[in-house]
């Protein structure tokens, strides 16, 4: 028993069509502010997601990531992409990939750029990341 605590998200249901899309980003961070709130953040270790379902559906992976690790900087992801293989081959699609955003991610939080744009984010914005209230973490 790996002592794993699975929390169903809902996705977001697309009635014209008759299926569901992927789960929003707010349903994502709220379930993390939740979490927070209780006192179990320590407790949520992966966020696994379908990026692209057989009809189509992709994540912006950068900005769910970059938010989600705004309010647990150890999050770990882990991209069901087994539809979207191909968007490794092509140079548009592929930012939209796990791997192309992990990719993209960790050139920029090396930058210098980045890290006084986000001490300077930090200082201005210190309490946000004490805050659990939804609506702080509304861009």
């Amino acid at each position: 028993h790996a002592g794993g605590w699975p929390c169903y998200l809902d996705a977001y249901p697309l009635h014209q069509y008759l299926m569901y899309g992927g789960v929003s980003l707010r349903e994502i961070k709220s379930k993390l502010l939740l979490y927070k709130r209780c006192g179990m953040l320590h407790r949520v270790k992966m966020l696994i997601l379908t990026n692209c379902t057989f009809d189509g559906i992709v994540y912006n992976v950068v900005r769910v990531m970059e938010e989600c690790l705004a309010i647990k900087p150890d999050l770990v992801f882990l991209w069901d992409e087994a539809w979207y293989a191909y968007a490794a081959f092509n140079p548009v699609l592929r930012k939209r990939t796990g791997m192309g955003a992990a990719r993209l991610l960790a050139r920029l939080l090396k930058t210098d750029e980045y890290r006084a744009q986000s001490a300077n984010f930090w200082t201005q914005n210190e309490l946000l990341f004490d805050s659990m209230d939804e609506a702080d973490h509304e861009r």
